[in-house]
């Protein structure tokens, strides 16, 4: 069937509309009628009720004051962004003196009693004045993300404290006004007048400005208001500018890949697929009723191994011929190895990938069996079935004995990782759609063991990060072919999955591998519980840096890879939307946009990253 798209036409002619400015809308919500006033720069709107809205406001600071008769005046600070802003405020209510509820005839009793007390002389104490304030501040860009800036506190016009980061804290601040200032290059300066009058003052402060704009569209109506900013990021660029989208759904749902078994490409990426799944099955059928045991052998001994047909057509028979403090190295009876190049990966196991990759030393031994595969391109292979009673029983894992030694080293840390994610999957009972992120992790251990150089060129022999950059493979030249929670078995899934787990591991630490490895739960849900954030906005951030990391000006770490540089810009794309993917689209005054996307696409949550850059 024929598909019909919504096209959006934006050209360099809308400019003769007149340049809008950044709107937004306010919604207030509080827990009883109220008179809400919202003010900036000399200019208020009141609107009375329990549920409030200020439509079409100037994006940036307001103050918001709420007042309902019986309640405690409310006051406070709201920052308008791109979006419609939410605001829910409880009132306190002022709660009354018992004495004047007493009855009429008991009146004077009452009032006698009380006269019978002595009077008591009220003073004033030191607990009634606040004297010293503790001061949090955190801070933000207009995308809520947190953002590292330095403050400058005033007092009287003296500089009392200046600290730098993303939340400081400011202890024993004498009581009364200060002048607030907050700098980051590339962002407008704010200045703001604060009175510091309750023992804990904490605030939130918003950095307008950056070169980062993040939107999300969840329907018809956010897409013509955000579709409006676009068109007025376009008209506003100069000769030497450019306007850098990342586009792409957001509420992904899985779905299983199609594969055509008479192309090379896709009948490789079956085989990463099929184990995968093959391993949810396991966890489903077994959980982790192992039938292996404590691996015991020494050098010579004879041993028959029985390896999926998707590697191995036929059973190696195959002989001890390295033994490690963590390995035993079997090596294939047709294959003649150096014994050297046999010594190097049991030292490099003992010694690099064992202690980097392995928690509280869970393993204690694995086997390893160097033999050839039915394709050369498959480097290693690790299947939970050996674990099983239908399997090799064993804590085994295969590599391609025809490969270089790089290659054998990195394949090696990737097929450990993998069989440590297994054990703790199954130990879990994990049976959510987490192959995406078991994939991502191994390709992340080859660089955490130094065997991959995340910004180099070419191949494993070579070190280099094929899965990222090759021309034809790579991610970065297909963000539109694959989707980061879709495990497709693909070279391209795993260059994505790759920087993805890397993202993650940058910016929340490996407390969030190891959280996700353990639980049981859907490792979106973990995310969300462990960083307190939506997973979409952690999947818009990475979007983000995968174009920000090249650009200077854009000085906010939440959009770069901390430890090491991108070696290219993602692929730039015409303007129609179709998977699941990344669309990174470049623009520029003169050509405007074109933006195709199916009918039913605003059914789904879109996510826009806009990042204006000099050509």
């Amino acid at each position: 069937m024929k598909k019909r798209f919504l096209v959006l036409l934006l050209l360099v002619a809308l400019s003769i509309t007149g340049c809008k400015s950044k709107l937004s809308t306010l919604n207030v919500k509080l827990n009883t009628e109220a008179e809400v006033t919202i003010s900036r720069e000399g200019r208020s709107e009141t609107q009375i009720g329990e549920n409030v809205q200020f439509k079409d406001k100037p994006v940036g600071e307001y103050t918001l004051v709420a007042s309902a008769e019986g309640y405690e005046d409310y006051q406070g600070q709201v920052v308008l962004q791109e979006s419609n802003e939410i605001k829910e405020i409880n009132l306190v209510e002022i709660k009354k003196d018992d004495s004047t509820n007493i009855p009429e005839n008991n009146k004077d009793e009452e009032v006698a009693e009380v006269k019978e007390e002595p009077k008591e002389e009220v003073v004033e104490t030191k607990e009634d004045i606040i004297e010293k304030v503790d001061l949090t501040l955190s801070l933000f860009d207009v995308n809520n993300n947190e953002l590292d800036a330095e403050v400058v506190l005033k007092k009287d016009n003296q500089i009392v404290a200046k600290e730098e980061g993303e939340e400081l804290y400011f202890e024993d601040l004498t009581a009364g006004e200060y002048t607030l200032e907050v700098v980051k290059e590339g962002y407008d300066k704010l200045v703001k007048n604060l009175n510091l009058k309750e023992e804990q003052e904490e605030l939130a402060v918003y950095l307008l400005g950056g070169e980062v704009k993040q939107l999300i569209i969840e329907n018809e109506e956010d897409f013509s208001r955000n579709i409006e900013k676009i068109s007025e990021e376009l008209k506003n660029l100069k000769d030497n500018e450019e306007l850098i989208l990342g586009v792409s759904y957001l509420n992904s749902n899985y779905s299983q890949p199609e594969f055509d078994l008479s192309n090379e490409i896709d009948r490789l990426s079956k085989i990463e697929y099929d184990v995968r799944k093959k391993g949810n099955d396991l966890v489903k059928r077994y959980g982790d009723n192992f039938a292996f045991t404590t691996a015991d052998y020494n050098l010579g001994d004879q041993k028959e191994f029985k390896i999926s047909n998707d590697v191995k057509a036929d059973k190696v028979n195959a002989t001890l011929m390295g033994v490690g403090e963590h390995i035993y190295l079997f090596v294939d009876n047709n294959k003649d190895i150096d014994l050297e190049k046999l010594d190097e990966i049991t030292d490099e196991f003992d010694n690099v990938i064992y202690p980097t990759l392995t928690r509280d030393k869970t393993i204690d031994k694995v086997v390893v069996l160097l033999t050839d595969f039915n394709d050369l391109p498959v480097t290693g292979y690790f299947d939970p079935a050996d674990l099983y009673a239908h399997g090799n029983q064993e804590l085994i894992f295969y590599l391609n004995a025809d490969r270089s030694i790089n290659t054998l080293l990195t394949s090696m840390a990737h097929q450990y990782q993998h069989l440590v994610f297994f054990l703790d999957k199954a130990k879990a009972n994990r049976i959510a759609n987490d192959a995406w992120i078991d994939q991502g992790l191994a390709q992340l251990a080859q660089r955490v063991t130094g065997y991959i150089d995340y910004e180099a060129k070419g191949w494993s022999k070579q070190r280099g990060n094929g899965w990222v950059y090759d021309k034809d493979f790579g991610y970065l030249n297909n963000t539109t072919e694959v989707s980061v929670l879709n495990h497709d078995g693909s070279i391209p899934f795993s260059g994505a999955a790759s920087l993805f787990a890397d993202y993650l591991l940058e910016q929340y630490g490996a407390g969030l591998m190891e959280e996700i490895m353990l639980s049981s739960q859907d490792p979106v849900k973990v995310i969300e519980g462990y960083t307190g954030l939506a997973f979409n906005k952690i999947y818009l951030n990475w979007m983000t840096a995968n174009i920000a990391d090249n650009l200077a000006t854009v000085n906010n770490d939440i959009y770069k890879y901390n430890s090491f540089n991108l070696n290219q810009m993602p692929k730039f794309v015409e303007g129609q939307i179709l998977g699941e993917g990344v669309y990174y689209i470049k623009l520029n005054a003169q050509e405007g946009l074109n933006l195709k996307l199916p009918e039913d696409s605003l059914n789904n949550q879109i996510g826009i990253v806009l990042i204006k850059k000099n050509k």
